[in-house]
């Protein structure tokens, strides 16, 4: 019993608990709203906190629904129309304790919108419009202590604004158009003191341009000041001077250049100052005095080395950043001075030479950046004593020379960056740094790897040699590095790879040989049993078998290279592969064995075949029927995302196919050979074997893949005999050769399987009787542009099945009565351009005639034949070709051209004039026929008007497609053919994601994200630079801000691709993130942008090549095509029994609060106050480590 009650207790409290928590709201979530349970360390909290999302008119909305007692935290987040607050709509609420209003754009609040908030204590605005208040708007609001009105566009302080709010502690004004600071006044004009008990101060991206003198007697209790972004260019004398209890003051991002005598005079506890962009040169006289001063911000100022002077006495400076100055050395006794210091930044001075013992006294010191100044040597004591160094980066130097004990003492140093330099070869002295996780040696011009490069780095798990000049990789290069994980060889100039080059790597991962001279990859890597990513691309390689790659293998990227062969069962055991990348490649041929995968693998591959040059052969048939079924099953298979727009070209032959292989047909995919035997055959070693084929030395033979096609190919080979062509032939083409006669032995051997015969422009004179009689499967026979001047009645017996017949451009003047009868099936014949000035009446015999072709004879016009014609001509007109140009005369000249006659057209010819009393007979007589009526030539007129609108119609269609989808989104907002309908939005915190670099920055910030966000409905943008959480690093900030968006919106200019989108270790480590991006991303180029960029670098995102240009007039509308469909009111699904607490809330929905913006291209953050729990009276840690530093 005693067992039980112990073991079952702590259960049954809990559940009490949870009863308690969930049913003490006593009311039911609204569907528009998110409710939580607060967290709270000190007891069981059953206060709420709630987020609801409006669209409608706020008096349509009933606040009082939410339980009073326990509603402590509400978040209004509109969307849509701009939405005001009404009056009394939250008077129920009198425990609410922190009010938000997001994206309302309201301009004004009512009088008493905030009545009965008796006890709210924060108060914030995100997203008005030029906003306005009412005097006495917060004239009840006893309670409150911090007050915040972002991006609002507010001016103008009320009078006497904040007067009854006595407890008022924090303001927050950022992103507003304030002008002057005497504004602040107007806060309270009868209560002096309230000011003075204001502690936190933000201002920031306002458009302030003086602090006034009255600044510190205003604010005498203030601690934190917040001026970035404004345009401050003076600082009045006594506006700073008796800021007693400051302990942060931040004024980067403004246009100062000199201080007053008495700045700061009296501010002794000051803590953190930020000077950082703007144009000082000098530093104010007090400096000297801040003897407490931990952190130092002073990047992108005129500061020279007279800046050491005022540092000497900072003996409790931490971090000190005085990056892109004007430094050109490094002052001992001050670095001696400054013991306390853990972080020095020194980016991008001109600093040439580091003293002997420089840094002895910095133990503390562990984040060193010395990146792109003008450094030649490390002497042996130049970075002496740095014991806690962590992460050195010397990158962007001019580093040739390292003395071998230069890194003697940095014994626990983590990350060294040395890329950039001018270094020959690895140095030597790095063999201490036997804690060294990361090395970059990238852009140096370093030739070769040495077995013991890296002695003593067991512990390095990433070494970067990009961009150098190694040609070979030797045998056991990296054999000391045990637990190496990732190893970038990219653009070098390597041209071998030894079998051992990696051998004892177990760990490792990741290999880029990319943008190399590799022609054979041999079994480098294939030993390397970990191995998941290799990175080949753009090599010499022209051939890769199974053994060129480990088991392992998950992605291999193999594209442009010199690829003609791929070997058979290359991926077949490779159980883990997903993507294979082998575009543009030079494969003209790829049997199925070539790509068959696992059948144990997890997923289907993915494997890319795109600009290749397959040849439209009978071995790439599988491809074609692969195409048409599409399986997305584990059949041996792998799934190729791009097939649709495979291609294939032809062998120089214009009737062999070429375009997209899902286009062309099988029957048209065809093998060369040049003997052929049938697998049943029982006479191959004879020559005149009926099932053998012997290609004829002149001509070229193919095959179709089943061997149920064989077309013989002997255009243009002088050929002048027919007789030793291959019996089974299903296709024969003669054309341009000098057969002169044909006789009956021509085609003896060819029978029941030729169905086509091409015999123009061959020279032929006459046909022998009987030459066609074994041809009984004739379907086309070919021969115009020869010399034929008579056909007899045999000329063609024996082709009772053909279909076409082309005699035009002959010399025959006279057709044979019933020669027309041997061909009962014929449907086309061509007999234009002759010398014929009658027909047979056995011609107009045959009712099968879909076209023929009369125009170019000198016809007679002979009034049977005439009416003959016209009646054919009237019964069906499409079945004459080009009745225009059939003219004839009334007498009959022999020998003539159809120039000399009086060239009546015959289908127009009278015949009722000229054709009186003539009646039907057997002899080519008819009964006159009346002209042809009106209504039949408007109805003709009629339908191919609207033939000719409606294919213009669909061309246009297909044509514009893409600009027709845009412009009925624009006009009606129907997304025709959406590309992303498929896609599964939901659960997506944000709508876009915004990946940008500085340069488009002010585009981005300015008019980019105001448009999405102030749309109707607005969309919800996830920047970088105020949505990413400081707290992790950018790399996994960019991740999830991939995931929790709908779309991901790359705006691409040419410094776009030096970021970390495009460095190596970020796609190794996030290579499913990112290749699942290809489906969700928008790309857009700001400039002109290099093609080989756009081919190469940019399709490891972007597999299709459509992009949307900043520069073109419908731009906007594409874009917001492109984007995903808005909801006005989206259903939130309930979860009460979640629990977070009011900050973290608070952050979700209104993002953090930072003083500074964040240099995301750098990696090195400024001064960053977070808020993210309110409580003024906690002693919080505001300064924000850099990237580098917390990760």
């Amino acid at each position: 019993m005693w067992y039980f009650s112990s073991h079952w207790l702590p259960v049954l409290t809990v559940l009490l608990l949870l009863i308690h928590t969930t049913q003490a709201w006593g009311f039911e979530c609204p569907k528009q709203c998110e409710c939580h349970n607060l967290r709270d360390p000190n007891r069981v909290s059953t206060s709420m906190a709630a987020r609801c999302r409006v669209n409608e008119s706020m008096d349509r909305y009933n606040f009082s629904v939410f339980s009073p007692r326990y509603t402590t935290v509400l978040v209004v987040q509109c969307q849509g129309k701009p939405l005001t607050p009404v009056n009394h709509m939250f008077r129920d609420l009198f425990y609410l304790e922190e009010l938000v209003f997001k994206d309302c754009r309201f301009n004004t609040i009512p009088d008493y919108a905030l009545a009965g908030l008796t006890n709210l204590k924060n108060f914030s605005i995100f997203g008005a419009d030029r906003l306005t208040f009412p005097p006495h708007v917060f004239q009840k609001l006893l309670n409150l202590q911090n007050l915040e009105i972002l991006r609002s566009g507010f001016k103008l302080v009320p009078v006497n604004f904040l007067c009854h709010s006595t407890r008022i502690q924090s303001l927050t004004f950022s992103e507003n158009e304030i002008f002057s600071l005497s504004e602040m006044k107007n806060l309270c004009l009868t209560n002096s003191t309230l000011l003075g008990q204001i502690t936190r101060l933000d201002l920031s991206y306002n458009k302030i341009k003086v602090i006034t003198d009255d600044f510190d007697g205003l604010f005498t209790g203030i601690e934190m000041v917040n001026f970035v972004g404004n345009q401050i260019e003076t600082i009045a004398n006594n506006s700073c001077s008796e800021l007693y209890d400051l302990t942060v003051l931040d004024l980067s991002r403004n246009r100062i250049k000199s201080f007053p005598p008495d700045f700061l005079d009296y501010s002794d506890n000051l803590q953190q100052l930020g000077l950082s962009h703007n144009p000082i040169s000098r530093l104010f006289p007090v400096f000297k005095r801040l003897t407490t001063l931990r952190i130092f911000e002073a990047e992108y100022t005129k500061l020279d080395d007279s800046v050491w002077g005022e540092l000497i006495e900072m003996t409790e400076l931490n971090s000190l950043n005085i990056a892109h100055c004007r430094l050109s050395s490094i002052n001992r006794a001050v670095m001696n001075k400054l013991t306390s210091l853990t972080r020095l930044n020194l980016h991008s001075n001109s600093i040439g030479h580091l003293a002997p013992n420089v840094f002895s006294s910095n133990r503390h010191l562990e984040v060193l950046i010395l990146t792109n100044n003008s450094l030649i040597h490390l002497g042996e004591y130049s970075l002496h004593g740095l014991t806690g160094l962590k992460h050195l980066d010397l990158s962007y130097n001019n580093l040739s020379a390292i003395h071998i004990d230069a890194f003697h003492d940095l014994i626990h140093v983590e990350k060294l960056d040395m890329s950039y330099n001018e270094l020959l070869e690895i140095p030597n002295s790095i063999h201490p740094l036997n804690q060294v996780q990361e090395l970059y040696f990238e852009g140096n011009q370093i030739r070769r790897i040495y077995k013991d490069s890296f002695k003593g780095m067991d512990s390095v798990n990433r070494i970067v040699l990009a961009k150098n000049l190694i040609h070979v990789v030797d045998a056991n290069s990296f054999a000391l590095c045990l637990n190496l994980h990732i190893l970038d060889l990219s653009e070098n100039n390597i041209t071998n790879v030894h079998e051992d080059a990696f051998e004892g790597l177990k760990q490792l991962i990741g290999v880029s040989l990319a943008h190399n001279n590799i022609r054979n990859i041999g079994t480098a890597l294939w030993k390397q049993i970990n191995l998941s990513q290799v990175h080949l691309q753009n090599n010499l390689i022209e051939e890769i078998m199974a053994s060129n790659f480990p088991d392992s293998i998950k992605f291999l990227n193999i594209s442009h290279n010199r690829i003609r062969e791929v070997r058979p069962f290359t991926f077949s055991n490779k159980d883990t592969l997903v993507e294979v990348d082998l575009r543009a490649n030079r494969i003209s041929r790829l049997t199925k064995d070539a790509i068959s995968v696992s059948h144990r693998v997890r997923a289907i591959p993915d494997v890319y075949l795109m600009d290749n040059p397959f040849r439209c052969d009978c071995n790439l048939v599988w491809l074609k029927q692969f195409a048409d079924v599409r399986p997305r099953k584990r059949n041996g298979l792998p799934y190729i995302p791009d097939l649709d727009d495979l291609e294939c070209q032809s062998d120089n032959t214009s009737w062999l196919p070429t375009g997209r292989i899902y286009h062309t047909s099988e029957s048209d995919f065809l093998c060369k050979y040049l003997a052929e035997c049938a697998a049943d055959c029982i006479c191959c070693h004879f020559d005149m074997c009926d099932c053998k084929s012997i290609c004829p030395s002149m001509c070229n033979c193919y095959r179709s893949f089943d061997r149920r096609a064989n077309f013989i190919d002997c255009t243009n080979s002088s050929l002048n005999d027919s007789r030793f062509l291959p019996s089974n032939a299903t296709k024969i083409f003669l054309s341009g050769n000098r057969l002169g006669s044909l006789s009956k032995h021509s085609f003896l051997r060819q029978r029941e399987m030729l169905i086509v015969l091409y015999l123009n422009r061959s020279h032929i004179t006459d046909v022998q009787n009987g030459t066609f009689t074994t041809l009984i499967n004739l379907r086309e026979l070919y021969m115009h542009d020869n010399l034929l001047s008579v056909l007899t009645r045999e000329t063609f017996q024996g082709l009772t099945g053909l279909e076409l017949l082309t005699l035009n451009n002959n010399l025959i003047s006279y057709i044979a009565p019933g020669m027309f009868t041997q061909l009962p099936r014929l449907k086309t014949i061509d007999i234009s351009g002759n010398g014929l000035h009658t027909l047979d009446p056995s011609f107009l015999a045959i009712t099968t005639f879909e076209m023929i072709s009369l125009r170019d004879n000198p016809w007679l016009c002979k009034c049977p034949l005439v009416m003959a014609l016209q009646e054919m001509y009237i019964t069906d007109p499409e079945v004459i070709s080009q009745p225009e140009a059939v003219l004839c005369d009334r007498e009959e000249v022999i020998n003539s051209t159809v120039s000399q006659f009086t060239a009546y057209h015959l289908f127009d010819y009278d015949v009722q004039l000229h054709c009186l009393n003539i009646t039907t007979s057997g002899n080519f007589s008819a009964q006159p026929t009346p002209p042809m009526e009106m209504k039949v030539i408007l109805a003709l007129a009629i339908f191919s008007a609207v033939f000719i609108i409606v294919m213009a119609a669909i061309i246009s269609l297909v044509c514009y497609r893409e600009e027709l989808k845009v412009w009925f989104f624009t006009q009606y907002g129907w997304r025709v053919g959406d590309d992303y309908g498929k896609l599964d939005d939901s659960n997506r915190k944000y709508d876009v994601f915004v990946a940008y670099t500085s340069k488009n920055a002010m585009f981005v910030e300015h008019e980019l994200a105001p448009r999405l966000e102030r749309r109707d409905p607005p969309y919800r943008v996830c920047l970088t630079c105020r949505d990413y959480d400081v707290d992790i690093s950018y790399a996994q900030n960019t991740i999830n801000s991939i995931n929790n968006s709908k779309r991901t919106l790359m705006l691409v200019s040419n410094d776009f691709f030096c970021t970390e989108w495009f460095r190596y270790d970020f796609q190794i480590n996030n290579h499913d993130v990112l290749k699942a991006l290809s489906d969700r991303l928008i790309v857009v180029l700001m400039e002109k942008i290099d093609k080989k960029k756009l081919n190469c670098d940019l399709m490891f995102y972007s597999r299709s090549k459509k992009y949307l240009r900043y520069h073109d007039a419908r731009f906007w509308d594409k874009l917001y095509y492109m984007l995903p469909k808005v909801r006005g009111l989206p259903l939130i699904p309930q979860t009460p029994e979640s629990v977070v607490s009011a900050g973290e809330l608070r952050d979700q929905c209104c993002n953090n609060i930072a003083f500074s913006k964040t240099s995301l291209e750098s990696g090195y953050e400024e001064i960053n106050f977070v808020r993210k729990n309110f409580n003024p009276n906690s002693d919080q840690n505001l300064y924000m480590a850099p990237v580098s530093q917390r990760t």
